[in-house]
């Protein structure tokens, strides 16, 4: 057990960097192997910052954990102060390693922070207790001789399945209060990446959890009854390494789909705001007509493109006759990423028409154009129109 997490620990502190290596290369358009003029880019963004730290907290638990292990003493009835000291240290480095991921991606960017960050804490905590238990299992399993395997076997199943059941609930429970969190909407689960990659990871923890079901109902009750059966156990024990090769191959999917998840961004709030567009238009020059709150809106778009100066016109009727002396204002929502919101005050040109010429678009993609409409007499509306603007 020692030299198999001595062999995962090494693997892990080289993994790190190497990824770090990979990914400033691509930022920077290098090649993976100038490491004389990346090593000096790690720490330029905050994503580069918090890889470092993490490689540095994941040394420190390393080392704690090392320890921990050179001064365990299996043998012993109870266990010594150093012990005790070395397994709680290398417990509190653990818990600082699983901080890390979540201070430097999305859960730190997400309000409320507190809670999402301790989401994002136990989601990762639960996860690592589920998967690192089923590789020590198998560890186990391969280093053990056959006669004394299904004995310990019978021994730690049934204790880690209590364990492993309360991971799962965690890593669920989380999970879903995580997803809540960041959709603004339920449609952005499949019609955004981060959605889709969601729906992906959520899929696979199914499959694992349905294999996990397998081992809870069969695995461990047949080496439950090893002791008194000898021969029900080395076929419960072969049945448990089958199942939980498995498990940890779609659990390396879940990680793999974790991973993915990070490297997007989530939809910002303004995304729910298509749910409540009264027309989709573009893209292209914008010639629309939608009724609305008894008024007839007719909307202008010129040229419709990003990063251009535009023209926005809307023209405002009621009962065939313009309405006049309102006051108009539009503001500008990027629905698939976080942008600040742009607002401007929109121009009566001529008898209910109000026009404004800005550069407001100013990235490819769905737009949300909010127009908050005061008339002179009658109450103030608000018509919500989804434009999509190409380059």
């Amino acid at each position: 057990m020692s030299i198999a997490f001595v062999i995962a620990s090494v693997v892990g502190l080289v993994a790190i960097p190497v990824y770090l290596d990979f990914s400033t290369a691509n930022d920077t358009l290098r090649s993976v192997f100038d490491v004389g003029a990346l090593v000096p880019l790690f720490r330029a963004t905050a994503f580069g910052r918090a890889i470092v730290d993490l490689e540095l907290c994941f040394a420190l638990f390393c080392v704690a954990a090392w320890i921990a292990l050179w001064v365990d003493r299996p043998g012993r009835e109870r266990r010594s102060v150093a012990e005790l000291i070395a397994t709680f240290g290398a417990l509190l480095a653990a818990a600082a390693v699983l901080v890390v991921p979540g201070a430097a991606g999305h859960a730190a960017q997400t309000s409320p922070r507190g809670l999402t960050l301790l989401f994002d804490w136990l989601h990762l905590s639960a996860g690592s207790v589920w998967l690192g238990g089923l590789i020590g299992l198998l560890v186990i399993w391969f280093t053990m001789s056959a006669r004394v395997r299904v004995p310990a076997l019978s021994v730690l199943v049934p204790r880690f399945s209590n364990v492993a059941l309360a991971s799962v609930v965690v890593v669920a429970a989380t999970g879903i209060g995580e997803a809540i969190n960041h959709m603004p909407a339920v449609n952005a689960l499949w019609e955004t990446g981060f959605g889709q990659a969601i729906l992906v990871k959520t899929g696979l923890l199914g499959a694992a959890m349905l294999i996990a079901s397998g081992n809870l109902l069969r695995s461990r009750p047949r080496l439950l009854v090893a002791g008194a059966r000898p021969e029900v156990g080395e076929p419960a024990a072969r049945l448990l390494r089958g199942l939980i090769s498995g498990e940890v191959v779609v659990i390396a999917g879940v990680v793999f789909a974790a991973a993915v998840l990070s490297s997007l961004a989530p939809p910002p709030p303004a995304f729910a705001l298509e749910n409540s567009a009264i027309a989709t238009v573009g893209p292209g020059r914008v010639a629309q007509t939608v009724t609305h709150a008894g008024y007839v809106l007719q909307l202008l778009v010129s040229p419709n493109k990003a990063a251009a100066p535009d023209s926005f016109a809307l023209r405002i009727t009621r009962n065939g006759q313009p309405v006049s002396g309102a006051n108009v204002t539009l503001a500008f929502n990027h629905l698939e990423m976080q942008m600040p919101q742009q607002e401007y005050q929109l121009v009566e040109t001529r008898p209910g028409v109000y026009s404004r010429s800005a550069p407001a678009l100013v990235m490819v993609g769905r737009w949300g154009l909010t127009f908050q409409v005061t008339p002179k007499s009658g109450p103030p509306f608000t018509a919500l129109i989804v434009d999509q603007a190409n380059g």
